[in-house]
C-alpha cells in the first residue's frame, strides 16, 4: 500500500491502487485521464481539492473512503465509472458527482448520487474514519456502513482487515469503505473522555 502527501496524476495508460492512503495532498488526491483505474480499499482525506478525480477513461473504485476533502469525494468530469461499497463524506463540495456516467450502488454519500441501494446517512466515523461501534466510550450507536455492502468480506479479500474501532476483522456482509489493518488502541478508546470535578 501506498501511503501518499501530494496529488497522484495518472494522464495515460492504466492504473491500479489497492490498500492505499493519500491524504492533506494540496491538490486532489487521484487526478485520472489515462485508459483504466482500479482503486479498492483505499482512502482519500483532507485533499485541497477533489478526493479523486475520473477525467477520462474506465474507473471502478470499490471500499474506498472518501472524505473531509476541500472538493468533491469522487468528482467525474469524464469517462465512465463504477462506485461499489464506498463512503464518501464531509467533503466541502459534495460526496459524489450525479451522473448517469459514474454508476454509485451500495455506497454511503453526504447527498445523493446516481445508482441504487445508497445510503444517505451519518457514517458516525471515530478516531479519524474508523466507523462507530455501539458500546464503546464515547460511541453511542453502530454506523450504518456496518454491513450494508454488495457481497462479502471475503470475496472482497477483506476478512483480515477492519473497518471498526473495537478492530473486528470484516466478516460477512463486507462493510463500507476503507479497511484497517488494525482497530483504535486500547489505550486510545480509553482515554477518551474525561470527567473533571469541578470545585466551586
Amino acid at each position: 500500500g501506498l501511503v501518499g502527501y501530494a496529488e497522484m496524476v495518472r494522464a495515460g495508460g492504466s492504473l491500479r491502487m489497492r490498500h492505499c492512503t493519500i491524504e492533506r495532498s494540496t491538490d486532489d488526491g487521484l487526478y485520472f485521464s489515462g485508459s483504466a483505474l482500479g482503486v479498492t480499499n483505499c482512502l482519500f482525506a483532507a485533499c485541497g481539492g477533489d478526493g479523486l478525480t475520473l477525467a477520462g477513461g474506465t474507473a471502478t473504485v470499490v471500499n474506498c473512503t472518501l472524505a473531509d476533502n476541500s472538493g468533491w469525494g469522487i468528482n467525474r468530469t469524464g469517462g465512465t465509472g463504477t462506485v461499489l461499497n464506498c463512503i464518501a463524506w464531509g467533503n466541502g463540495v459534495g460526496g459524489i458527482t450525479n451522473n448517469s456516467s459514474l454508476a454509485v450502488s451500495y455506497s454511503c454519500s453526504q447527498d445523493s448520487p446516481y445508482g441504487s441501494s445508497n445510503l444517505l446517512s451519518d457514517p458516525l466515523f471515530c478516531y479519524a474514519y474508523y466507523l462507530s461501534v455501539a458500546g464503546l466510550p464515547g460511541q453511542a450507536s453502530n454506523s450504518p456502513c456496518i454491513d450494508a455492502g454488495s457481497g462479502t468480506a471475503d470475496a472482497f479479500g477483506l476478512t483480515n482487515r477492519t473497518t471498526r474501532t473495537d478492530g473486528s476483522n470484516d466478516t460477512g456482509i463486507v462493510d463500507l469503505g476503507y479497511h484497517y489493518t488494525n482497530g483504535v488502541d486500547s489505550s486510545v478508546l480509553s482515554n477518551s473522555l474525561l470527567y473533571v470535578n469541578a470545585v466551586s
